[in-house]
């Protein structure tokens, strides 16, 4: 049903503004367990399915909840960007009018740009491409709570195909630092976002972490057995976290987002299914 933010294909990446009112997220189809078979997922605008020598292309939407309503759902567009496999906005600030977004070439290459507009009605400024980020394949910038200088992001250096949460600070260095175990492991950490108190939630594999006051924490949604959840993004005021949770479905997950009330240090509440949610 295209009229709800949840559907059969793959829906992520949740960032939530004003306290979750109103959200951004992205969309793809999902593979179809058939080869010759019909991609799945909402028809949005922007989508299409894949050809035998393309990658499926994944959008960012806008969506605000109004009168107990979420409203149709809008393509986030920026100007000359048409051609580009992912679209993924990652950050924005609480005044919905600046942006970091992921964006990666048909051929492969993610980097990470940043676009302003003058009010929320205004259509999305050029997107300018972050410099001082490396050599390798950024993606999904935050900046850190209050500032608009410091960001980590994730990145795959040296042709090692897991990647890492790496930090960049102007006033302590001109180049990005990684970030040091515990935080970095072997596995793949992704998926950074950035609390109010500047708590650091990351994923690492298919587990929810956090740093908070120096320490890493597992984040879990309460379960009588590990349940998965990834991307965790928490609203400004810290009351609500958007989530998002993976249905097993044939040669690919099916994602949805979920929103879950934040109980304190490292615990959710119950979640449910975005669309359901009022806060």
């Amino acid at each position: 049903d295209p009229s709800r933010i949840n559907s059969a294909g793959i829906e992520g990446a949740p960032v939530p503004v004003g306290g979750g009112r109103t959200l951004y997220f992205t969309s793809r189809l999902r593979a179809p367990a058939d080869p010759n078979g019909v991609w799945v997922g909402a028809r949005r605008e922007g989508l299409s399915e894949p050809g035998s020598d393309s990658r499926p292309v994944e959008r960012t939407y806008r969506t605000s909840l109004t009168d107990g309503v979420w409203r149709p759902r809008e393509l986030v567009v920026f100007p000359c960007l048409a051609g580009l496999a992912v679209v993924r906005v990652t950050w924005l600030d609480r005044d919905d009018t600046a942006c970091l977004v992921t964006e990666m070439e048909p051929e492969g290459g993610y980097w990470i740009g940043r676009s302003e507009r003058d009010s929320v009605g205004d259509s999305w400024g050029e997107l300018q491409r972050l410099t001082g980020l490396g050599e390798g394949q950024p993606r999904d910038a935050v900046f850190l709570a209050g500032s608009r200088t410091k960001l980590v992001f994730s990145d795959s250096l040296e042709g090692n195909p897991s990647t890492d949460l790496l930090l960049l600070d102007p006033e302590v260095s001109e180049t990005p630092q990684m970030l040091t175990p515990p935080i970095n492991t072997a596995a793949s950490e992704w998926g950074p976002r950035v609390g109010p108190a500047n708590e650091l939630f990351f994923v690492r594999g298919d587990r929810q972490f956090m740093v908070d006051g120096g320490a890493v924490r597992s984040v879990a949604i309460p379960a009588r057995h590990r349940a998965v959840m990834t991307q965790a993004a928490p609203t400004t005021d810290g009351k609500w976290v958007f989530l998002c949770v993976p249905h097993y479905t044939p040669v690919e997950l099916d994602n949805d987002i979920y929103v879950a009330p934040w109980v304190g240090e490292n615990r959710l509440g119950v979640p449910v299914p975005v669309d359901d949610w009022r806060p």
